[in-house]
């Protein structure tokens, strides 16, 4: 494990996790701990916050924003998947999952405006199809979020915070 990565397990400031995190935006190997994510997640929501505040929600600096973001996010999420060993992959799922029950509630929206009575049934599909879609989200959010990494090394590196509780 690299000087870097322990010094990071070892901080409670969230703001140098949200760099150490930007600064690891294309790195898909390794494991991120729990803390690494949520102190990311605390960070990115205080930025947020701040942006919000000082250029207006509807800003192109907000939407560049959530895009920069977006990048460090991805490869924090695949590190964390990494850390309960399962594979990277299953970020695209989350992402698929979370994307389809969006568009599923866009349709049904659009399709209710206009609904008749015959209609129950393409509505019930609906329902049904996006109830899916949010439980493997949330399932997701609950394993990136709360599940403990393995103990030890795994098939994807060392531990990331075995040095700092030794």
């Amino acid at each position: 494990m690299s000087n870097l990565n322990k010094n990071i397990n070892a901080s409670d400031n969230p703001f140098e996790h949200w760099l150490f995190a930007v600064k690891r935006s294309f790195d898909y190997k390794g494991r991120s701990s729990r803390k690494e994510f949520w102190m990311f997640l605390v960070s990115s929501i205080i930025f947020d916050f701040l942006i919000i505040l000082l250029f207006g929600k509807n800003s192109i600096i907000n939407s560049v924003w959530y895009l920069f973001s977006m990048f460090p996010y991805i490869a924090l999420m695949i590190r964390r998947f990494h850390d309960v060993d399962e594979s990277g992959w299953l970020t695209l799922v989350y992402y698929g999952s979370f994307l389809l029950s969006l568009t599923l509630v866009g349709l049904y929206v659009y399709e209710a405006y206009e609904a008749k009575e015959s209609d129950f049934i393409f509505y019930f599909i609906l329902l049904v199809l996006f109830t899916i879609c949010f439980v493997v989200s949330l399932w997701f959010s609950i394993i990136l979020a709360f599940e403990k990494g393995t103990p030890g090394p795994n098939k994807y590196g060392p531990n990331p915070i075995e040095d700092i509780i030794e």
